[in-house]
């Protein structure tokens, strides 16, 4: 429309993009995308001292069948844009829980996170868990 400002353009132009070099699988990146936006919305609206359970009904929620790892790896990534590393660290242990197999993919996102937030005793504590799930990095 002609109220969109140059940068909502570049940003839809841009999802386009993604979308156009994916094919034939540009529905299912848009679907991905769609999913991670409702999935951190979702999240990002339960307040600081929501509790672990109110983090996982959110999540069985949103996923509503075993999370595939995709998905679960691009809503990590944007836990770690938003710096939400609680939430990262809740939704990486609801994972594990759920029959999705955690890959060095998901950990990255995490140590990301950590790193965005300088908690370095816990991106370390990250690696350590990774060499004893057998999770090469």
């Amino acid at each position: 429309p002609c109220h969109q400002t140059s940068s909502s353009r570049r940003q839809a132009f841009s999802w386009l993009q993604i979308c156009e070099v994916a094919k034939p699988e540009g529905s299912l990146v848009l679907e991905n995308i769609m999913f991670v936006e409702t999935a951190l919305e979702a999240l990002l609206r339960l307040n600081a001292h929501a509790s672990a359970n109110d983090v996982f009904a959110t999540l069985d929620q949103v996923f509503m069948h075993v999370p595939s790892p995709r998905k679960s790896t691009l809503l990590l990534c944007g836990l770690a844009k938003k710096r939400a590393l609680g939430l990262a660290f809740l939704v990486l242990s609801w994972l594990g829980a759920n029959e999705c197999e955690l890959n060095h993919y998901h950990y990255n996102s995490l140590v990301d996170a950590c790193a965005k937030t300088s908690q370095w005793t816990k991106a370390l504590d990250l690696l350590s868990d990774m060499g004893h799930r057998t999770i090469e990095s």
